[in-house]
């Protein structure tokens, strides 16, 4: 960014008292306000705890907090005004919103329209917001709830975040929207003092680089939106440790606009539940020429999803004949060189956000294993899942009773709500122009699952596969066309490499897969998807 003059106004020259007590919003304000007024410079906070309610940051000015300095957001919802920018997604009431309006416009520092602006240093942001203070749900309804995220800047452009600590916001933690050139880097996050605990959300951002940072979220710890008409795009994310009850990384659930050109690489997931990685475009968008690749997932559920559907949020752009918005496009998809080690969470912990607990179908198995689906008429294209080694726990013999994995394009998308997958790996519907290379599917235990499905897919290439099986197949395939595997091996002692009908199988070539004595290539499947 463009460093403004290096003038320093310390908060304590403005009667600022830091004692943890006194409410210092005056004083710190004070000073951002003279910083601003003679052209730029730094707002340093000295050792010492600051109560506050809404800051407003403005043009040039840099928030710096020392080491031992607190910067603690005031526990009284009244003392965070109604009257700043919001996000688009108050717009839409659409299934599945988690927030409220209140939510979506109060916080505790504030900036619109700046340029040049930083909050740095190796101090604290403390939103103090336990349910104590701000409870999620008053008499069982989100009605008047007010529960301030911990930043907010609305249309901001050359913006930094270096070092700092930001910890414990009442709902989301750190929100851009329709920023550009923001730089994020080396800071931490904590955030899982109550519901929707995001980490770090953007917002139809561009140009955004996030760097060795370490973000711990009860909610999704990096994650991508579109919810007005910009999309998300040139976003950068590499060597960052994540940490989420939801998600590692997201793109969407807002997606109107949807999000291109994104490259996340150099990662560790760790202890995350529901899923790693949730590439999303439902609301018209298109998703286009997104690369993930040098991953780590260490104790995932899920390890990636990717959905694209036809929930059809407008948001505040409709479309110009206020027709239904249409189906969005999700293409150009790359993911490589990822590691993963998925684990069964039990039942009825705190690893699930408390209002999916209804609408999960089987329990913790429906957060295992991989779908990746488009809708009919509407495929993923361009998918590419190249040197992905993922170990699953085992979850014994198939159920016979196992509804069909509904398309249930219309519905908020998590993969819980579609129920058990029936591959104990991969899941890939509704797709065509498919490469998966250098593919690992292994369990410990016992599964008598496939490790892969495929139904509807087209013009798709398996090579140098390895996959362990030892029930029917180590593959179904339904509706399927133009389907190459070459160079396949299997491990175990599958009936079959492949089950599919005369039909399908007449679209598969087989080449130079490596089957041992007793697996047949070719076998008719005992129950259709």
């Amino acid at each position: 960014m463009n460093k403004p003059v290096d003038e320093v106004f310390w908060v304590t020259d403005y009667q600022a008292k830091g004692d943890g007590e006194s409410v210092d919003t005056s004083a710190i304000q004070a000073a951002i306000d003279a910083c601003h007024r003679a052209g730029g410079g730094r707002v340093v906070l000295p050792p010492g705890r600051y109560v506050t309610s809404t800051l407003y940051l403005k043009d040039q000015v840099r928030l710096c907090l020392q080491g031992g300095a607190e910067l603690l957001g005031s526990r009284k919802a009244a003392d965070y005004p109604m009257d700043n920018p919001g996000s688009g997604e108050i717009g839409e009431p659409c299934s599945g919103e988690v927030l409220s309006g209140n939510e979506y416009i109060q916080a505790l520092i504030v900036a619109h329209k700046a340029s040049n602006v930083a909050i740095e240093g190796t101090g604290v942001i403390d939103g103090r917001g336990q349910q104590d203070a701000f409870p999620a749900l008053i008499n069982g309804k989100k009605d008047g709830t007010q529960r301030p995220m911990l930043i907010r800047f609305v249309q901001c452009t050359n913006i930094r975040f270096h070092q700092v600590t930001l910890k414990d916001a009442s709902s989301w933690c750190l929100h851009l929207v329709d920023c550009d050139d923001v730089h994020i880097q080396a800071i931490k996050i904590s955030n899982r003092a109550n519901r929707n605990n995001d980490g770090i959300d953007l917002d139809g951002c561009g140009n955004v680089f996030i760097a060795d940072c370490q973000i711990s979220a009860k909610d999704d710890a990096i994650c991508l939106k579109s919810s007005s008409g910009r999309s998300c795009e040139n976003v950068f994310v590499r060597n960052c440790v994540l940490s989420s009850d939801t998600a590692g990384i997201k793109l969407g659930t807002s997606s109107r606009a949807g999000f291109k050109n994104v490259i996340v690489s150099d990662c560790v997931i760790r202890k995350t539940a529901m899923a790693g990685i949730k590439l999303i475009c439902v609301d018209g968008g298109t998703l286009d020429n997104v690369h993930m690749h040098d991953l780590v997932m260490e104790d995932v559920e899920g390890p990636i999803f990717i959905r694209l559907g036809n929930r059809g949020a407008a948001y505040f752009t409709p479309e110009p004949d206020g027709g239904p918005i249409p189906v969005g496009c999700l293409r150009n998809v790359t993911l490589r060189n990822i590691q993963a080690r998925v684990r069964l969470a039990p039942p009825d912990t705190d690893e699930v956000q408390e209002h999916l607990r209804p609408f999960l179908r089987g329990g913790p198995r429906t957060r295992l294993g991989m779908l990746m689906t488009g809708i009919p008429g509407h495929p993923l294209t361009g998918l590419k899942l190249d040197n992905i080694d993922i170990l699953f726990p085992g979850l014994g013999d198939v159920d016979p009773r196992q509804p069909p994995v509904p398309d249930d394009e219309k519905r908020y998308p998590e993969q819980c709500f579609f129920g058990p997958l029936p591959a104990y790996g991969l899941f890939l519907r509704h797709a065509e122009d498919v490469e998966l290379s250098r593919i690992r599917l292994r369990y410990e235990g016992h599964e008598k699952r496939p490790a892969m499905i495929l139904d509807d897919v087209h013009e798709c290439s398996l090579k140098d596969v390895t996959l362990q099986a030892d029930g029917a197949c180590a593959m179904q395939m339904q509706s399927v066309s133009d389907i190459a595997v070459s160079g396949c091996r299997v491990r175990g002692k599958p009936a079959s490499l492949i089950a599919a009908d005369a039909e399908d199988q007449s679209r598969i070539c087989l080449d130079h897969n490596r089957l041992d004595q007793g697996t047949q290539p070719f076998s008719l499947p005992s129950s259709t998807i």
